[in-house]
């Protein structure tokens, strides 16, 4: 009886220890699960600082970041440079150490390093610029990176970690001491083309107009003087802008077509654009057709002629005077000639033959018409 009795209470404390263990399992699996399924989210303002600095100064700003995600989220804070990849906005990173005369990482300091923000909660995070007194002048470009730093047991085994990342631009302006009215700046066109000239076209319109300017050159491999020549009315415009200052700029203003007769048939609006110090900006060109009144848009292009110019005109460029910029080409749509050709051709040929039939019945007419008067 006694033995009985120890082997259901052994029974007893086994089942309760599994059914703990189960329950121990299930909640731990089930909260890694919820965690990985989970995905925060963040936002800050404002998106970039953007202003000039002096040598030995120091400025305190403020960044806001919120949780908009149901969880709480700790935070980190990391500092990079950046500078241009590319010509249309790319941009690369770099975290390594330089000289703080002009390492930008070095002048930026948060009094929280790490914070935990709730969900829905929304912190104004303060850091501090500290400009060196040795800073080189002209343009510096940093960035910091809010960061999730969850620790690794939130994500389950084997799972994809995604986290958000979101970087806030710095561009600071080290202007050159002790010179009134300075220009910290200039740009200049790098290129200024169309793309999509007939090749033949251009080829002998150069031949031709280099016999009269430049005749030695007219049967050369290059002739002298280079002559544009387009089929229909181009689309492509290509316009690079290189910097050439110390400090970044924002270029902005205005692209515009004209034809033989002075009229405009075409224009873009060329938005701000920051280019970084020694560094070439494509900027992206979207033309505006304007109508010719009763031709519709598509044979206003095909039947496009004769010399068009166009003229870019950029303001805020590094100089006191907008930065101008003038390309001329020519149209010559023989496709759309030819076409007419093709159309207008077999109604002539067959008119050219009906003519005798058409001027005797028309003779006949005004015959009958005659003698039917004289009675």
């Amino acid at each position: 009886m006694e033995y009985e009795r120890k082997q259901i209470s052994k029974r007893n404390y086994t089942n309760a220890i599994f059914l703990c263990s189960c329950l121990f399992v299930f909640l731990f699996v089930s909260i890694r699960v919820v965690n990985a399924q989970v995905s925060p989210s963040l936002a800050v303002f404002p998106e970039k600082f953007e202003f000039p600095v002096s040598r030995s100064e120091v400025r305190e700003e403020e960044l806001r970041v919120t949780n908009t995600g149901d969880v709480p989220i700790p935070l980190r804070f990391r500092l990079v440079r950046w500078d241009a990849a590319d010509e249309v906005g790319g941009i690369n990173y770099f975290e390594q150490k330089e000289d703080s005369s002009f390492d930008i990482i070095q002048w930026i300091s948060f009094s929280e390093a790490d914070v935990i923000l709730e969900a829905k909660e929304t912190r104004k995070i303060p850091f501090t610029i500290t400009v060196p007194a040795n800073a080189e002048p002209g343009g510096k470009y940093g960035a910091i990176f809010v960061e999730p730093a969850f620790p690794d047991f939130y994500f389950a085994e084997g799972a994809t970690r995604v986290l958000p990342k979101i970087g806030i631009l710095l561009l600071l302006n080290i202007p050159t001491a002790d010179l009134e009215g300075e220009i910290m700046g200039a740009t200049s066109v790098e290129e200024f083309t169309i793309s999509g000239r007939s090749n033949v076209l251009s080829q002998a319109a150069s031949r031709v107009v280099s016999l009269f300017r430049a005749p030695l050159s007219a049967f050369a491999a290059e002739p002298a003087v280079s002559v544009d020549v387009f089929s229909k009315t181009p689309s492509d415009l290509v316009l690079r802008i290189k910097n050439n200052g110390i400090a970044h700029l924002r270029p902005h203003g205005r692209l515009s077509v004209h034809n033989t007769f002075g009229a405009k048939v075409a224009e873009a609006e060329l938005a701000a654009t920051t280019i970084l110090p020694g560094k070439i900006r494509k900027f992206p060109i979207m033309l505006s057709q304007t109508n010719v009144p009763l031709l519709p848009s598509f044979a206003e292009r095909q039947l496009a002629l004769g010399r068009y110019r166009a003229t870019v005109v950029l303001e805020g460029a590094g100089e006191e005077e907008p930065l101008v910029q003038t390309l001329s080409y020519w149209i010559f749509p023989w496709p759309g000639f030819l076409m007419l050709f093709l159309v207008s051709a077999p109604l002539v040929f067959t008119g050219w033959r009906l003519r005798n039939r058409f001027t005797g019945a028309v003779a006949a007419l005004l015959s009958g018409v005659g003698a039917g008067k004289r009675k």
